[in-house]
């Protein structure tokens, strides 16, 4: 039987969302059993579909072709060239009721408003700040990560930071008055081999 332009006869049978072909229903149904059988090589992140790989797999290059016509910035994926042209026409598809900024998908107004919700589920575990987004609390764990390998690449003996502050170290350990002068510290680290 032939298929007539604009027929969607392949329905989601979890969702009802319909599909023109037998492939599209079935990368969909994908989203509702949870696999993701596509993985980028790069970073292990993993797609439902092998196009969100294609594209995925260009933000870890330095390629951008998709250029645009009215400024000339250049983007990885078509997809980023046509959310970026929103910028120039100030015609933004989805906007927050609360303060006006526009965005280009839905899911980043959703996200944009639990803002305004004060809405902060993920708490970081080294600090008290708490985060809307799960993805904020992983970019902000990075920190904490970056600053950790700082400070071990910066390591004296005993582990103390180099030309900084010994105070921090005496209220953490508990040491004496008489350890306060950093050469006490340090004799004392070595004849007990450390903190």
């Amino acid at each position: 039987r032939l298929k007539t332009a604009g027929e969607k006869p392949f329905a989601c049978d979890t969702c009802g969302k319909a599909f023109s072909t037998s492939s599209s229903l079935n990368t969909h149904r994908r989203i509702h059993s949870g696999e993701r059988p596509h993985e980028c090589s790069a970073c292990g992140k993993r797609f439902t579909a092998s196009s969100n790989l294609y594209y995925h797999r260009m933000t870890h290059s330095r390629e951008k072709p998709h250029r645009c016509a009215q400024c000339g910035k250049g983007f990885p994926t078509p997809g980023d060239l046509r959310s970026h042209a929103y910028v120039h026409s100030g015609r933004w598809p989805f906007k927050c009721a609360h303060c006006g900024r526009g965005f280009s998908k839905q899911t980043n107004l959703r996200n944009h408003e639990l803002l305004h919700k004060g809405a902060r589920r993920y708490e970081c575990s080294d600090c008290p700040k708490k985060f809307s987004l799960l993805c904020n609390l992983k970019s902000h764990a990075r920190t904490h990560a970056a600053e950790k390998s700082r400070t071990e690449a910066a390591a004296g003996p005993g582990g103390l930071p180099l030309g900084r502050s010994l105070v921090p170290h005496r209220v953490n350990f508990g040491c004496v008055d008489d350890l306060a002068r950093p050469h006490r510290l340090m004799e004392s680290l070595d004849a007990d081999g450390g903190p």
